[in-house]
């Protein structure tokens, strides 16, 4: 694995703690996250669903020494009236007990129809302090949030897409767009296990992915993930 993937830098770790204790402690390292701690001013992150980017907010509520709490943005959601599959739920659960156990997390509603939902919640988006951040797992076929490789969303806004085919189930979500994401100023991508190996193999390759379209600021990954358990 080289040191740059895609343009951006790599952090290997050892470890999957190793991984997100690097990536918590990138996100206290940027100029707007010191700057707001010191004015006194709440900064927003944008956190992704799945087993790493929420264990990585509570690593960062761990070693977080600021007098005021983010808030985070989920990058997309499930559309299911069950509320134990949201990334919202999710990542409240990762946050409890913690310092941002009371921080807002904005996601969209999952009453009414789809197309309802992700107009208001384009809407509260554009309301919303601009992230500073975005924490983003990166999917075994390359995809970030919702945005999946050779799938088309519709756009609502410039800020929110639908997938109406997801090829994971529920086949129906909400995702922030692309757009969106890419004007997140530090865009930090983890990709931790042996599944995402092939896919980083691609893109190191030249192959594109919806990873590499959102043009990542930083890698975060485990030697599982590079193919070398040598590498440290």
């Amino acid at each position: 694995m080289t040191l740059l993937l895609a343009g951006a830098p790599v952090y290997v770790g050892a470890s999957r703690e190793a991984v997100l204790q690097a990536a918590a402690a990138a996100v206290m390292r940027l100029p707007a996250v010191h700057d707001a701690e010191l004015k006194n001013k709440r900064v927003s992150i944008v956190v992704s669903g799945g087993a790493n980017t929420p264990a990585l907010a509570r690593q960062l509520a761990d070693g977080w020494r600021g007098s005021v709490t983010p808030s985070f943005i989920v990058s997309d959601e499930r559309w299911s009236p069950d509320r134990s599959l949201s990334n919202a739920h999710e990542l409240a659960n990762h946050l409890a007990g913690s310092v941002f156990s009371s921080a807002p997390i904005l996601a969209p509603t999952m009453q009414g129809d789809i197309d309802s939902s992700a107009i208001e919640w384009s809407r509260a988006l554009e309301g919303y302090s601009p992230p500073v951040v975005a924490l983003l797992s990166m999917g075994d076929d390359g995809h970030v949030a919702s945005l999946f490789p050779n799938l088309n969303v519709v756009s609502v806004g410039t800020n929110v897409a639908i997938c109406r085919e997801s090829p994971k189930p529920p086949p129906t979500r909400i995702s922030l767009s692309m757009d969106y994401l890419g004007q997140i100023p530090h865009r930090f991508i983890v990709a931790i296990g042996s599944v995402k190996c092939a896919t980083l193999r691609d893109i190191q390759a030249g192959c594109g992915r919806p990873v590499t379209d959102l043009s990542p600021t930083q890698w975060f990954l485990d030697t599982a993930a590079t193919g070398d358990p040598q590498d440290d």
